[in-house]
């Protein structure tokens, strides 16, 4: 199979290009920036389409806006194609492929996995194997990307079939049945549900043999209930009764508290009227004011004292008088007298006249004053004695120590009237209280024994001749407790119906958990079959491997040593290659790995293990794809590697895009030269 010509309307940088290739050697020769792995890029781009990831895409866009569109024509045995794709249009529409030899356009389904039904491999295979450039030939085998896809293809024929996915989804089938840290492990979970069916039957079977147990000691506790409910309806009655008792007694204590009330009444309003009031009535009308009037009048001594006091002062006026008069009048002659010798002398004269004028006026003012205090007091005397008789005429006493007298014996008659009658409201408030709470009990015991439905009257008289001996607080007390008994048996006998009905539901479960523990049981057997099966593939998968890689290593070793020797001018032509391609070098007595050769020979055993695997997986002759492969290669190793893929391209189609002068010049007769 080999590419005839490619045509790029619109890709990149380039717009309307046409490029012819010959099955054999060709190189694509330019500049850097020239578009060499864009060429290559639409080849893949044809075949495969291109990545959706954003980068891929947007770096391959036409710079002209339009859609990435374009096409090839490839030879494939006596056939030859023509494919155009067109980004624009949808996935299922973008591909057309016509059979340019009979004129047909290819079906849809060969269409639209156009490169793997032209190259018979994957886009990443192909990738891997016939697409080589700069950065995957300098991989190494521990880089672990190119030689686990082409390890994967040549050991299982696909390179996303890994033999190590293979096992490992083996191993992952064995531990979905096996393992027990796996929540849906088979195996483990049915031997814990054939556990746990095995306890259930136990116990289903145990249950079954306690039902009878449980029935008695249900028929027990029922009886035990019954007596218990008895006692208890006793008690209640006995507590009715000493009920009825308290009310009784509180009863008769309230009315005979009321009858010794009203005895007590009775007994004050007879002390009262019995004290005598008659001879206080001359006096029980005298007011406060009179009484103190006559009290203080009665004393005539208070007048006489006074008296006797202004006729003292009235005689000391009378003298005073006399000895002002002797003043004026010796004054009066002194002036006269001293006028006569000296008119300033006389001034003194003058001013004892005029005080002595003065001090007479002021003693007769006093005398005056004097006088009319002495006739108020004479005056007040002769009221107050007329006052007195008339007081005494009046409370028909002959004096102030028989009013006194009399008085004091009212003031005791009053106190004792006020302390009766104070007694009287309390023994009236007390026969009042009495009387409520007599209602309030009488009221209590009707409501509270109304449901026995009788009268008031026939409830009251109930109570009154009920009588028990056992108090209420021990009666409530031992009611408490049976009570609490009762409630106790009760709840035991729920508890053995519920446990009754458990214990027949298990028992009647026994053939549905026998018939679940079979199916249990014939699962397991199934389940344990199929891991056999299981082990016994991946018993038949290993050795198969093992056998493929014995058969495959010789076969690739070969190759490979066969390229590398003719790389390196027979240098290192015995080598081994363990599973992930990597070489051991044979050196002295033995084999040494292959990092002691240097980096450009490192390259050329890259680059012949690619060849070698490409000679031993391909199923038709394929082109192959070298991109900027030798930047590296010195003069020497590059016309060994330009000598091999000329003797390559004899049978398999090489395009080579290169930059650099010496591949261009080195291959010009041998090659196609397309320059860009």
């Amino acid at each position: 199979m080999y590419i005839n010509k490619l045509n790029i309307i619109s890709f990149g940088a380039f717009c309307d290009k046409e490029i012819t290739f010959e099955n054999g050697l060709n190189v694509l020769y330019g500049e850097n920036e020239s578009g060499k792995s864009t060429i290559l890029a639409f080849i893949k781009f044809i075949f495969y389409g291109i990545a959706n990831r954003k980068n891929d895409f947007k770096k391959y866009i036409p710079l002209s806006g339009e859609p990435m569109n374009g096409s090839i024509t490839v030879t494939d045995g006596d056939v030859q194609y023509e494919i155009s794709r067109n980004s624009k249009l949808t996935k299922a529409k973008q591909v057309q492929v016509f059979n340019k030899t009979t004129g047909e356009r290819m079906s849809p389904e060969f269409e639209q996995n156009i490169g793997q039904n032209l190259f018979l491999m994957s886009e990443t295979t192909f990738l891997n194997t016939l697409f080589l450039y700069d950065a995957h030939v300098k991989v190494s085998g521990d880089d672990g990307e190119i030689t686990t896809k082409l390890s994967n293809m040549t050991l299982s024929g696909d390179e996303n079939v890994s033999q190590k996915d293979i096992l490992k989804k083996i191993e992952d089938d064995i531990a979905n049945y096996t393992s027990a840290r796996r929540k849906n492990a088979f195996i483990p979970n049915l031997e814990e549900k054939i556990s746990d069916l095995n306890n259930k039957l136990f116990f289903a079977r145990e249950n079954s043999e306690k039902l009878l147990l449980i029935e008695n000691r249900k028929d027990e506790i029922k009886k035990q209930i019954t007596i218990k409910q008895d006692e208890y309806n006793s008690l209640l009655n006995k507590k009715i009764l000493a009920k009825k008792n308290e009310h009784r007694i509180k009863l008769l204590d309230c009315e005979q508290r009321l009858e010794r009330a009203q005895n007590n009444l009775l007994n004050c309003q007879n002390q009262i009227l019995a004290l005598d009031g008659e001879k206080f009535e001359n006096i029980k009308n005298v007011t406060i004011d009179e009484e103190k009037d006559f009290l203080a009048g009665e004393d005539f001594s208070k007048f006489d004292t006074k008296l006797i006091v202004i006729e003292e002062r009235e005689k000391n006026l009378f003298s005073k008088k006399k000895m002002s008069v002797a003043l004026l009048m010796a004054f009066a002659l002194a002036t006269a007298v001293l006028l006569f010798v000296s008119p300033y002398l006389s001034l003194i004269g003058i001013s004892g006249v005029i005080f002595s004028f003065l001090f007479f006026y002021f003693v007769n003012k006093k005398i005056a004053l004097t006088k009319t205090e002495k006739d108020d007091i004479i005056r007040q005397k002769e009221e107050n004695s007329s006052l007195i008789s008339k007081f005494l005429s009046e409370v028909k006493l002959s004096g102030k120590e028989e009013y006194i007298s009399l008085k004091n014996e009212y003031t005791q008659y009053l106190a004792n009237i006020s302390a009766l009658n104070s007694k009287v409201d309390v023994i009236n408030s007390e026969v009042c209280t009495c009387k409520k709470e007599l209602e309030k009990v009488t009221k209590e015991i009707v409501d509270e024994f109304k449901e026995e439905k009788k009268s008031g009257d026939e409830i009251i008289e109930d109570i009154k001749n009920s009588i028990s001996n056992l108090p209420l607080y021990e009666i409530e007390k031992n009611l408490l407790n049976a009570s609490k008994e009762l409630s106790e048996l009760k709840m035991a006998f729920s508890n053995l119906e519920l446990e009754l009905k458990m214990k027949k539901d298990a028992a009647s479960d026994i053939v549905k958990i026998s018939d679940e523990l079979e199916n249990a049981r014939i699962l397991l057997k199934e389940r344990k079959e199929e891991l056999e099966v299981l082990n016994e593939a991946k018993n038949i998968f290993d050795l198969a491997l093992n056998e493929q890689r014995n058969n495959f290593a010789p076969l690739l070793t070969k190759k490979v040593g066969k390229i590398f020797s003719s790389l390196t001018g027979g240098k290192y032509e015995d080598l081994l290659l363990d599973e992930d391609f990597f070489a051991h070098i044979k050196k002295d007595a033995g084999y040494t790995n292959q990092e002691i050769l240097s980096e450009g020979t490192l390259d050329q055993l890259y680059f012949s293990v690619r060849f070698g695997i490409i000679e031993l997986v391909g199923e038709k002759n394929l082109p192959v794809f070298l991109d900027d492969a030798f930047i590296r290669y010195d003069e020497k190793r590059l016309l060994k590697v330009l000598s091999f893929l000329d003797d390559y391209s004899h049978k398999n189609q090489v395009i080579i895009s290169t930059c650099q002068v010496r591949e261009k010049e080195v291959l010009n007769k041998k090659a196609n030269i397309i320059n860009i």
